[in-house]
């Protein structure tokens, strides 16, 4: 390059200005959201919802039962490799339980404890007994949610009878 020609570019010392193009204004981080014409109704919006409470049950039900999927398949792994993965799912399961916390919201396991109709749980598996039978959960399905005012997600559960 000769000694009397100046580089040009913003990367090289000359700013917009100089090559004669407007300068646009700089965006602020924080400074509000700006939201696409094409974006859904009520996108961008701060104060919680219905729906946002909704989607939280829901992505919580699903872990709970990923979880369980997955305690199932590493079950018949080595011992060294099946404490590992077992310690990376209880600490999954912890922050989904501390992100429903967040939302005043809590799961409630209620596997081993005695059936009764008015349960917050739909037993899958009722027609299969007597009447007079005395039941207990066998195992839960999916999680009951419960918040300060009360269920949130009703659960179901697998019955049996009750051992004596």
């Amino acid at each position: 390059m000769s000694p009397g020609r100046k580089r040009r570019g913003i990367f090289r010392g000359k700013s917009l200005k100089t090559r004669g193009e407007k300068p646009r204004p700089a965006r602020q981080k924080n400074a509000g959201s700006v939201i696409c014409d094409d974006a859904p109704p009520g996108f961008g919006q701060t104060e919680p919802d219905k729906s946002a409470s909704e989607a939280i049950v829901k992505l919580a039900a699903e872990s709970w039962r990923f979880i369980r999927v997955f305690e199932r398949a590493i079950s018949g792994l080595d011992v060294g490799k099946t404490a590992r993965y077992r310690g990376s799912a209880d600490a999954f399961g912890k922050r989904i339980e501390e992100s429903l916390a967040l939302a005043g919201m809590r799961m409630v396991n209620i596997e081993g404890t005695a059936f009764d109709p008015g349960i917050a749980a739909a037993p899958l598996n009722i027609e299969d007994f007597e009447p007079d039978d005395e039941l207990e959960v066998d195992a839960m399905v999916e999680p009951i949610i419960m918040n300060r005012g009360g269920l949130v997600r009703m659960g179901s559960v697998i019955l049996r009878k009750k051992k004596t």
